[in-house]
């Protein structure tokens, strides 16, 4: 059955990793919610809104997806020249990532400022998300012709290969 046939049924989603467009789509569209945790508290919070019996909805209404901002710090990577503490380990280092709105030093990312709670990410988290908020393309089916797949790079057994529209590489 497709989502659009059944009825009365609420799917919600805690992603651990990034968020991906399918799970998304599933969530918003079965009227449950879709949540992608950034660190241990943040799930404990996660699965407890999840403890709560869940409203009902009605099937009439329009539900809108409303945009919602976070705010993020991209701290540097900085050596100082005397040892300080972390505000994650207590530990005392020359090196760390200093929060720029509080200053608070934190020995890796990503992390929630404890003392401010800014969310402190570097660039290449946002870039490993970024790839997995909009779907792939269909791939055009084809009758195997001995391919070798672009993918793992072996020959393909099946009778039918999968060419990518945008690259027009052959995958298993």
């Amino acid at each position: 059955e497709t989502i659009s046939k059944i009825s009365n049924m609420c799917v919600s989603v805690i992603s651990l990793s990034s968020e991906m467009f399918l799970l998304k789509y599933i969530a918003s569209n079965t009227y449950g919610t879709h949540f992608v945790c950034t660190d241990e508290h943040h799930l404990r919070e996660c699965l407890s809104f999840h403890l709560n019996f869940p409203q009902q909805f009605d099937k009439n209404k329009k539900y809108e997806n409303q945009a919602t901002l976070i705010r993020m710090g991209f701290p540097a990577h900085s050596i100082t020249q005397w040892p300080t503490f972390c505000a994650c380990h207590f530990d005392q280092s020359n090196i760390g990532f200093f929060c720029p709105q509080c200053n608070s030093k934190y020995c890796s990312l990503p992390t929630e400022c404890s003392v401010c709670g800014l969310l402190l990410v570097l660039a290449p988290h946002l870039a490993r998300s970024y790839q997995r908020f909009f779907p792939l393309n269909s791939f055009k089916e084809m009758i195997n012709d001995n391919y070798i797949c672009r993918a793992c790079g072996y020959s393909i057994y099946e009778s039918h290969v999968y060419q990518c529209q945008c690259c027009k590489n052959i995958f298993c």
